[in-house]
């Protein structure tokens, strides 16, 4: 398979220019091999909470188009402007200060479920204004013929005092099953699934001197959100993100890419925002002023149809996606030369997440880009977690490798101690930390080490050891990792990285097992819009994607010949698994974001992992040479 570095000989172009903050690290290397790195450019001024710059936006830019959604049944877009946005909150903080009474602003919640829209930014902004605590839910746990298990220890975790649902009729059965709960519950419009219902209209006041003093009164160190995690090892913990916290932490990704207020920000985004870096990508926009139209589209082959009609209409300086998305997105601009040449004249850089974007999405991306702009785009990717409120490191130069972390930004320090093979477990401390979990003090002790710093459980290894300034690469989850049975570590996030490299478009996700056996096999989601396309069949058909056999004969020479430059027991994979049944959200096997989660999917398909180590294996395995 071609490499970056081969790519890049064939395509020489220059890389377009970004006004990307200089890199300038810091940094110390203990004896016992521990370093420390930090960014010498201090963090630029930021401003106190959310509330103050809506409200500086409105005062100067107040017919600017901050957020705009798809109209019902998909026809042309509703927009709303600061100054209207700002109205409207005020409306809305009125209404939830009366209806707060005597209960003190700072010890209530509200829980936020259902899709990205503009009425859920308002309320959700109204919230904050009224110092009441936001906590986003993921609508996945919310669906129809869901048990709601998961949904309840989320809310009895939260304990919230109010619930905005988007539609009563939608998540009418998760309202019942949450009913014994008490909460008031908040709706865009009514429904008969919960008729005693406050819809947004009833719930706006007339916003006088009770508003302005509650925002005057916000402390940045104050709660300001609950943010779940994806629960990979239990019950999803609920991170406390302060005022404070939330703008550092985005303020400081906005410097290392060169965007302020004099610089206009136009984003296109499908990222729920109960993801923290969906929310931030939110955030960016009211930041410094942009516009942000909410994508109805997903990385699925249905939703990826709604992206590329938005990305037909809208014309985003910056653009961001999971690789699953712009694998669709690279195929579908190599079929549309106008859709192309839109995307790439307007785009500055592009951002990835969840996973490394395979060597073969990003060639034929940088070979668009030539062809229609001239320029190779530069390729940003960071690090960040909820418990840092996404802040971290960032790529911010001009590269067009993947699989890099980048160095820190402004206001972030990072501890990185060996754990051996040139890897290092990354902790940090500064800007974006969390408190700690909420109502969780025993897994707030066990995420510091014994000098305070955040313990990520992530690894990562320099590019260049002989040079920090080509920054980290990422080398996986240290608690994703197992023993076989010789009692060799499987080094996770690297070997899969390799796998889904060696693989190219055919993988959409893989899942590695093996603990206590004797060697690796995987669960495997085949990539359905590619292996559909190879096979001439329905994209949605797994069944008979996994079936066809050209598709496992692609399948088996890849990893045949991945296995033939890997001798290690740890490295090989000798028997593979084609899953019909895609990640199940609702459970938890796969994040918002696109994120799998490698010891659930094991757990929850204890089955399938069996059967991968029977003594007779199925015909419906692939088997590879041990």
């Amino acid at each position: 398979m071609t490499t970056i570095a081969q790519a890049g000989q064939a395509c020489p172009a220059a890389l377009k220019p970004v006004n990307f903050m200089p890199r300038d690290i810091d940094c110390v290397q203990e004896a016992d091999g521990t370093i420390f790195l930090r960014s010498r450019t201090p963090l630029r001024p930021c401003r106190n909470h959310l509330l103050d710059y809506l409200h500086h936006h409105a005062d100067h830019r107040p017919d600017a188009t901050w957020l705009a959604e798809r109209r019902a049944y998909g026809e042309g877009w509703s927009s709303i402007t600061f100054a209207d946005a700002r109205q409207q909150v005020d409306a809305l903080t009125e209404g939830l200060l009366v209806r707060l009474g005597d209960h003190p602003a700072n010890d209530a919640r509200l829980a936020l479920l259902g899709d990205n829209s503009i009425d859920y930014a308002l309320i959700m902004l109204a919230a904050m204004q009224a110092r009441i605590t936001v906590v986003p839910l993921s609508a996945a746990y919310a669906m129809p013929g869901n048990d709601h298990a998961r949904l309840r220890g989320l809310i009895e975790t939260a304990q919230p005092t109010f619930i905005f649902a988007d539609s009563v009729d939608r998540f009418g059965d998760a309202l019942r099953s949450l009913a014994d709960f008490g909460m008031q519950v908040f709706t865009r419009t009514g429904g008969e699934a919960w008729p005693q219902a406050e819809t947004l209209a009833m719930l706006r006041g007339n916003p006088g001197e009770r508003v302005s003093a509650s925002r005057h009164a916000i402390d940045p160190l104050a709660p300001a959100r609950l943010m779940f995690t994806s629960g990979s090892t239990g019950l999803p913990k609920a991170v406390i993100h302060t005022q404070r916290a939330m703008v550092d932490a985005a303020e400081s990704l906005l410097q290392v890419t060169g965007v302020d207020e004099t610089k206009p920000m136009v984003r296109l985004d499908w990222a729920p925002w109960s993801h923290v870096f969906g929310v931030t990508n939110l955030m960016l926009t009211l930041i410094v002023g942009g516009t942000f139209y909410i994508d109805d589209g997903r990385p699925s082959p249905d939703g990826m149809a709604r992206t590329i009609r938005n990305l037909r209409e809208v014309l985003p300086t910056g653009y961001a996606n999971v690789p699953a998305g712009f694998a669709a997105l690279v195929s579908a601009m190599e079929a549309d030369a106008t859709l192309a040449a839109r995307f790439f004249n307007t785009v500055d850089y592009i951002s990835y997440a969840s996973a490394r974007l395979p060597d073969d999405v990003s060639e034929r991306l940088q070979a668009l880009s030539v062809a229609h702009c001239g320029y190779r785009l530069p390729i940003t990717s960071g690090f960040g977690s909820t418990e840092t409120a996404a802040a971290g490191s960032f790529v911010h130069w001009p590269t067009a490798s993947s699989g890099l972390i980048g160095l820190p930004q402004p206001g972030v320090e990072l501890k990185l101690v060996p754990v051996g093979d040139g890897r290092y477990e990354v902790r940090q401390r500064g800007i974006g930390i969390f408190p700690g979990y909420h109502a969780n003090p025993v897994a707030t002790a066990a995420a510091f080490d014994d000098d305070g710093w955040y313990r990520s459980g992530d690894a990562a290894s320099f590019v260049d050891p002989d040079d920090i300034q080509q920054g980290l690469a990422f080398a996986g989850r240290l608690t994703e990792e197992f023993k076989l049975q010789t009692g060799i570590f499987v080094k996770v996030g690297p070997l899969r990285a390799e796998i889904m490299a060696q693989a190219g478009p055919l993988i959409q996700d893989i899942v590695l097992c093996g603990e206590g056996e004797a060697y690796v096999t995987a669960l495997v989601w085949l990539n359905p819009m590619w292996c559909g396309r190879l096979a001439a069949l329905d994209p949605a058909d797994r069944a008979a994607i996994n079936a066809n056999l050209q598709v496992r004969a692609d399948l088996s020479g890849a990893l045949a010949r991945f296995n033939a430059s890997h001798t290690a027991s740890s490295e090989r994979l000798c028997r593979v698994m084609l899953l019909d049944e895609p990640p199940c959200l609702e459970s938890g096997e796969i994040t918002d974001k696109g994120t799998i989660n490698q010891a659930l999917v094991r757990r929850r398909r204890a089955d399938s992992v069996a059967a991968l180590y029977a003594a007779q294996p199925a015909s419906t395995l692939l088997v590879l040479d041990r």
